[in-house]
């Protein structure tokens, strides 16, 4: 646990030299809703925040974005030929989760992940079944700093009805 106690106090350090842009990654991977989120759960995970997060996350996110397509992390021709065989990173074809039960916990305030986004994938895609879908006033961190945290038993609820393998 040293080396992780090492990595807070340089990530700390890092957003503290640039602080700009651990604001900005903090704002994309965070909800600042004073509502959804417990302020002191929401302090401790900002003070180590881009901890769990790497450039290549952020610039995958982006890409994703910029591409409006869902596709494996571009390392550029070179790399992605090594990679993947070919010059451009390969698709992710939802289409083809079929069979596996999906669980839907939306976020009703969730920038990052918004609800029509979610529902605008399974129509498209036809994934699933889905098996539940509900939605919560809850924002795209909540899951670790929410000031309300009863989705936990619908989610708990659905692990038991499913083998591990199948979790998804």
């Amino acid at each position: 646990t040293e080396l992780t106690d090492l990595q807070s106090v340089l990530d700390g350090l890092l957003c503290r030299l640039f602080e700009n842009v651990c604001m900005l990654m903090s704002r994309f991977a965070l909800s600042s809703n004073k509502i959804t989120e417990d302020p002191v759960s929401f302090a401790e995970i900002e003070l180590r925040m881009p901890s769990g997060w790497s450039i290549e996350i952020f610039q995958h996110v982006i890409q994703i974005q910029r591409d409006q397509q869902l596709r494996y992390y571009n390392y550029g021709p070179v790399q992605n030929m090594q990679r993947y065989g070919q010059e451009e990173p390969p698709t992710i074809h939802l289409e083809n989760v079929q069979g596996i039960p999906i669980v839907l916990l939306i976020g009703s305030e969730d920038n990052l992940t918004p609800p029509i986004d979610l529902n605008e994938v399974y129509i498209n895609y036809n994934i699933g079944p889905i098996v539940f879908n509900a939605t919560y006033f809850m924002g795209h961190s909540s899951v670790m700093t929410g000031s309300d945290m009863g989705f936990l038993e619908d989610l708990l609820e659905q692990l038991q009805l499913y083998p591990p393998q199948l979790a998804v």
